[in-house]
């Protein structure tokens, strides 16, 4: 039975226990690659400044030739001090260190404990991984359920992308992970579809956490999942109610 998220349920005789294990969401952002940049789209084009890119008319007045030369000076100065002081942290001391290198480690996701914990196989070995930034939402939420089954619906028995941050486990051993599933990050998607709340800003957990805070601000905004204050409702392929 295929199960998609409506809303409210107003039918009192509903039972959730009247739904299959199988039953599947449909959630709105299940192939939405998230982008560093959600303003960002392939077709923008940066509005015409007429007298700069070209665009001048005759009625418009141009300045000498060297007025443009001595404004362009300038701006390759201001632009090349702050190259320099943004680059400064990045290059060290002596100039001469390299930027970190992100790197993504394969996994096989063997079991969905929770939101936001799973158990993956790497090259044969068994690990705890705990999603970076990822809170649970309350137990009293009509989504509680939901939640995990979301997740389970993300990744279960799926090959996922592990990527740390500097901090690499916690104090029970488990590995703090940003999640990659067909290209989109599993955290982003979570918190983007109102399944999970967002987790405290950490000194070195939070490479990404500006953008998982956008996401879950996104979803409050539009009244997604736990943050649409009603709980779901599932209909089935023909329009009725289960």
């Amino acid at each position: 039975m295929n199960t998609r998220l409506q809303g409210p349920d107003n039918d009192p005789e509903n039972d959730q226990s009247r739904r299959n294990d199988d039953d599947e969401i449909d959630l709105r952002y299940r192939y939405y690659e998230i982008d560093e940049d959600e303003n960002h789209t392939d077709d923008y084009e940066p509005p015409q400044r007429r007298a700069v890119d070209g665009w001048s008319t005759e009625s418009e007045p141009t300045s000498p030739w060297w007025i443009k030369a001595g404004i362009a000076a300038i701006s390759i100065l201001i632009v090349l001090g702050l190259v320099a002081g943004l680059a400064g942290p990045f290059l060290g001391s002596f100039g001469s260190d390299q930027p970190e290198r992100i790197e993504y480690i394969p996994a096989q996701v063997v079991e969905v404990v929770d939101v936001r914990t799973i158990i993956v196989d790497i090259d044969g070995e068994l690990a705890t991984v705990r999603y970076i930034g990822v809170d649970p939402l309350p137990l009293e939420s009509a989504w509680y359920d939901i939640s995990i089954l979301a997740h389970q619906q993300l990744v279960g028995n799926s090959e996922v992308l592990l990527e740390a941050d500097e901090i690499d486990t916690d104090e029970f051993g488990r590995l703090l992970r940003y999640v990659y599933a067909d290209r989109a990050m599993v955290n982003g998607l979570l918190l983007r579809n109102g399944v999970a709340l967002p987790g405290e800003e950490q000194d070195g957990l939070n490479r990404h956490y500006a953008n998982l805070q956008f996401w879950s601000e996104t979803a409050r905004f539009e009244q997604l999942g736990h943050w649409s204050g009603t709980p779901p409702q599932f209909t089935n392929n023909d329009g009725g109610v289960n």
